[in-house]
């Protein structure tokens, strides 16, 4: 379905649309759609009506369903009822009403226009009252605004593609750069009555320049107010715009029409007048027309050195661009390379630490196993120290009773080691006593010690004492 828009419905909608998008990605939600809608003071059921109308899926908003609601609410705050057919009428009201809200204004107030015309002279410091392309280009590129918007504001305000901006339309599109970076005013598709006026009382007016002088001035196209080209509405961005100087299509013609004019001076084409001025003015006239044909070639150039140096960076553009691809290439092989060795030392990494574990619980084990061989090795020690202790002290002090009993005996009878038995016999014979030696007590078990001759088993013995005797064993009290 196809809508028309004045030019100030499109403007508003498009400052609208420009304040619900806060994403930027030219889809309006849910949410921001209805807050917006309800400071129209329309009641909820009016609302709803051109919610279904004009959404396709209930949930976002597009630009033209947007644009669409905004025309709806406007007829519904001029007393109509929600109807698509309304839509297609092209029936002419108001804006839209929105509390809090007021329809963008490019006018320019008197303090705003002085405060343009104060910078313009800081700009101006040569005093030709004009800005060309590329010095225009390079201050209004720091606004934020995106190339496509710059084209399109250049081809707004250059008035008869001139290549470069006079001192009104300087202003003018120092303030629409204001208002679009600052503000997010829509650029206007043409510009309106005020800024048109504007335009044209702040063009330079070449009765005031000094023909006298010898500054280089370029003359400037002026524009009356019954021009048509101001009526007419300013084409859109195509492929071929430029900012700055505009390509010549037509250099011959350029030639015919700007080459000096060569008007013979020994001619009085005014009689009555002093022929000196009038030829003064004729060879001023003629040296202008000559320095508005060197400039125009050198704008000329100028254009094709640019288009050239363009054309080179894009190549060297290019050659940068395959290169950091080529780059980013390789940087992903890293990048898989590296993730699978990473993988690899992670694997490595379980399984060494499985081991580290298994190798922990197994020491562990071993520890565990040690101490407790330990401490049953320190209690049969320890058992075998109090079993052989008992015996050992017996055996001490028998050892010591055996010694004070032999030293008494041999006091009392002279005990030697050789025995006489009677002095009848005619032979003498001798009995030798043969004394085992002593063996330690530890040696012994407990059955070996009891068999061990000269060891008392018990209180009945401390009476006797077995000796044995080389040839015969014979029992002696004590």
């Amino acid at each position: 379905m196809s809508i028309q828009y004045t030019q100030d419905e499109l403007l508003t909608f498009q400052y609208f649309f420009t304040i619900c998008d806060q994403t930027g990605q030219g889809i309006l939600v849910q949410d921001v759609v209805i807050n917006f809608f309800k400071a129209s003071g329309l009641n909820q059921q009016i609302l709803g009506a051109i919610w279904q109308i004009t959404s396709s899926n209930g949930q976002t908003f597009t630009k033209d369903e947007f644009f669409a609601a905004l025309k709806l609410i406007a007829l519904a705050q001029n007393g109509y009822s929600p109807d698509e057919k309304l839509l297609s009428k092209n029936i002419s009201c108001s804006l839209p009403q929105f509390q809090g809200l007021q329809p963008p204004n490019y006018d320019i107030s008197l303090e705003q226009l002085q405060k343009y015309e104060n910078y313009f002279l800081t700009i101006d410091q040569e005093g030709t009252q004009i800005v060309q392309g590329m010095q225009a280009r390079a201050l209004f590129s720091k606004s934020g605004l995106s190339l496509d918007q710059l084209k399109e504001l250049w081809n707004l305000c250059d008035i008869g593609e001139k290549g470069y901006l006079n001192k009104g339309e300087f202003i003018v599109a120092l303030h629409l750069v204001q208002l679009c970076s600052k503000f997010k005013f829509p650029l206007p598709i043409t510009l309106s009555d005020s800024l048109l006026q504007i335009t044209n009382r702040l063009s330079v007016n070449p009765n005031r320049s000094r023909l006298g002088s010898n500054q280089n001035l370029i003359p400037q196209q002026r524009f009356g107010s019954n021009s048509n080209l101001l009526n007419q509405p300013r084409p859109r961005l195509g492929s071929n715009a430029n900012i700055g100087i505009q390509p010549i299509q037509n250099f011959q013609q350029i030639q015919s029409v700007n080459q000096p004019l060569n008007v013979p001076t020994n001619v009085n084409m005014i009689p009555g007048y002093d022929q000196n001025g009038i030829n003064q003015v004729r060879q001023q006239v003629n040296d202008s027309t000559q320095q508005v044909y060197q400039m125009q070639t050198q704008l000329n150039q100028l254009y094709q050195s640019i288009i050239y140096e363009k054309q080179e960076d894009v190549k060297q553009m290019q050659v940068l661009n395959d290169n950091l691809r080529l780059i980013f290439s390789n940087l992903q092989e890293q990048y898989k390379i590296i993730n699978e060795e990473l993988n690899k030392i992670r694997i490595q990494k379980q399984g060494l630490t499985q081991q580290n574990q298994q190798l922990q619980q197994q020491i562990g084990i071993q520890l565990q196993q040690n101490k407790e061989q330990f401490i049953q090795l320190q209690q049969e020690q320890q058992q075998e120290q109090q079993y052989l202790q008992l015996p050992y002290q017996n055996f001490q002090t028998m050892t010591q009773n055996q010694q004070l009993s032999q030293t008494s005996h041999q006091q009392n009878f002279g005990f030697q080691n050789t025995i006489n038995y009677g002095n009848s016999s005619p032979l003498h014979q001798t009995n030798q006593i043969k004394i085992q030696p002593q063996q330690p007590i530890n040696q012994f078990n407990a059955d070996e010690i009891q068999k061990q001759p000269g060891i008392l088993k018990n209180p009945v013995e401390t009476q006797r004492k077995q000796v044995t005797f080389a040839q015969h064993e014979e029992q002696f009290p004590w």
